[in-house]
């Protein structure tokens, strides 16, 4: 009787782990994202936070690397935020920070900053309304963790 619940602790055990490998780090960036979005509709600073990692691409040129900083920077945009209901919150696609066309845009600097932002499995979460681009959050995945590292309009 023992040996058989062992067993079965252990099939469960086993199980429940290859379900949480299966999770892909674009699926966990479709969920951290949403987590965030939802964060910046509800112009709630601590939620965004939680999803939110530093150093932080911010306005496209400035990288943030303190949390308190980025506290006081997400609280700026946040108050700014008149229209919450305007935010993109669909997810059209996942895609790699290195294969991302826009990449290809930015200055070498720029570019540069970014590559460092994200790490090498950086993505890029395209978010649209009525199935059309409108913004991008960047996602760096590192050790299983996934947080987001910044905003492109």
């Amino acid at each position: 009787m023992i040996r058989l619940s062992s067993i079965a602790i252990l099939v469960l055990w086993v199980g429940s782990s290859l379900s949480l490998a299966a999770d892909k780090p674009e699926d966990q960036a479709r969920e951290v994202v949403g987590q965030f979005v939802k964060a910046v509709k509800a112009k709630d600073v601590d939620a965004v936070m939680k999803v939110a990692g530093v150093p932080w691409f911010a306005d496209g040129k400035e990288v943030i690397k303190s949390e308190d900083e980025l506290k006081r920077y997400v609280t700026l945009k946040l108050d700014g935020l008149t229209n919450p209901d305007r935010v993109p919150s669909e997810v059209i696609r996942v895609e790699r920070w290195d294969k991302f066309p826009r990449r290809e845009k930015l200055g070498a600097d720029e570019a540069k900053k970014v590559d460092e932002i994200v790490g090498k499995d950086g993505l890029v979460v395209i978010l649209g309304r009525d199935g059309k681009d409108a913004g991008a959050i960047l996602v760096r995945v590192e050790g299983g963790k996934v947080k987001v590292v910044g905003v492109e309009n």
